[in-house]
């Protein structure tokens, strides 16, 4: 159980900093090693897959969230990087 929420957790702030200071490209690199080690931690074959699934979407969404952070505080005036390659 806390194995299951302490990767849960990692996943969402690995999102949220990836959101916040690095392109798409960087977490479309992330995304197969968070899968990785969420199924390794994790040691059984079914739940293991749905758990990875479970992090993808988890650290998907703080990177959703981190980039609309980073977006919000550049139009507001607040010096910010902004890279859209």
């Amino acid at each position: 159980m806390s194995t299951t929420v302490a990767l849960l957790l990692e996943s969402a702030l690995l999102g949220t900093l990836i959101g916040l200071k690095y392109s798409v490209v960087t977490m479309i690199g992330l995304t197969p090693i968070v899968a990785a080690v969420a199924v390794l931690a994790i040691r059984d074959p079914l739940f293991g897959l749905a758990f990875a699934y479970a992090c993808i979407f988890v650290s998907e969404a703080a990177y959703l969230v981190g980039a609309w952070m980073r977006c919000s505080r550049t139009a507001s005036g607040i010096p910010g990087r902004v890279d859209l390659r």
